[in-house]
C-alpha cells in the first residue's frame, strides 16, 4: 500500500514537467528563428520557380525567332521563284512579239492561210464541234495578233489527233470494252449538230437565200 502511494505521488510530480516540455516545444515553433527559416525556404522556392519560368520564356522566344526566320526564308525563295517565272514569260512574250514584228504582212498572211487549212483538216479528223469551228473561224481572220491563238489551236488539234490514233492502237484491256467510245460519241454529237443546223437553215432561209449562202462559203 505504501508503494502505491509513493508511485502515485511521483506520477503527480512528473506530469507538470511533461506539460512544460510540450509547451516549450510549441513555443519554440513560434519563435522568430523558426519563422525566419520558413520564410527563407519560401523565398528559395519562389526563386526556383521564377528561374524555371524565365528559362521557359527564353526557350519559347528562341523557337519563335527561329520559326520566323524559316518563314522569311521560304517567302523570299517563293518570291524569287515567282520573279524568275515572270521574267521567263516576259522574255518569251518579247521574243514572240519580235518574231511577229519581223514578219512582213505578206509572209504572215501566207502562214495564216496555211495554218487555217491545217486546222480545218484537223477539225474534220478529230470530229470537233461545229459550234467551236464557227466561233474560231469567225473570230480569227488573219490579224498579226492572231498568231499565238492559231499556234495554240494547231498544237491542241495535233495532240488530239495523235491521242485518238493512240486510242485506236491501244489494248482494249487498258481502255475498257469500247476503246473507240470517245470517237463514236464525238461522231454522234457532230451528226446531231448537223441535223439540227440543216433543220434551222431550211426553216429560216428560203431556197434563194440558201443558194447564196452556199456560194458565199464555197459549199458544193
Amino acid at each position: 500500500m505504501l508503494d502505491l502511494l509513493v508511485i502515485h505521488s511521483v506520477a503527480k510530480k512528473s506530469t507538470p514537467i511533461r506539460r512544460m516540455d510540450s509547451n516549450c516545444i510549441s513555443s519554440r515553433e513560434g519563435t522568430p528563428g523558426s519563422r525566419q527559416s520558413n520564410s527563407v525556404n519560401m523565398k528559395k522556392m519562389q526563386k526556383m520557380f521564377k528561374k524555371a519560368a524565365e528559362e521557359n520564356i527564353r526557350s519559347i522566344k528562341a523557337y519563335v525567332t527561329e520559326l520566323k526566320e524559316r518563314v522569311a526564308k521560304l517567302q523570299y525563295q517563293k518570291q524569287l521563284l515567282v520573279c524568275q517565272v515572270l521574267e521567263l514569260e516576259a522574255n518569251e512574250a518579247a521574243s514572240d512579239e519580235a518574231d511577229i514584228t519581223d514578219q512582213s504582212p505578206l509572209s504572215w498572211h501566207l502562214v495564216f492561210e496555211d495554218q487555217r487549212q491545217q486546222i480545218i483538216m484537223l477539225w474534220h479528223l478529230c470530229h470537233v464541234s461545229l459550234v467551236h469551228r464557227t466561233q474560231f473561224y469567225m473570230l480569227f481572220k488573219g490579224d498579226p495578233s492572231d498568231q499565238i491563238y492559231m499556234e495554240v489551236e494547231l498544237r491542241r488539234l495535233t495532240w488530239l489527233d495523235q491521242h485518238l490514233a493512240g486510242l485506236g492502237n491501244a489494248s482494249p484491256a487498258l481502255l475498257g470494252d469500247d476503246p473507240a467510245g470517245y470517237v463514236s460519241s464525238s461522231i454522234k454529237a457532230l451528226k446531231q449538230e448537223r441535223e439540227y443546223l440543216a433543220k434551222r437553215v431550211s426553216s429560216k432561209l428560203n431556197a434563194e437565200e440558201r443558194e447564196m449562202l452556199y456560194m458565199k462559203w464555197d459549199i458544193p
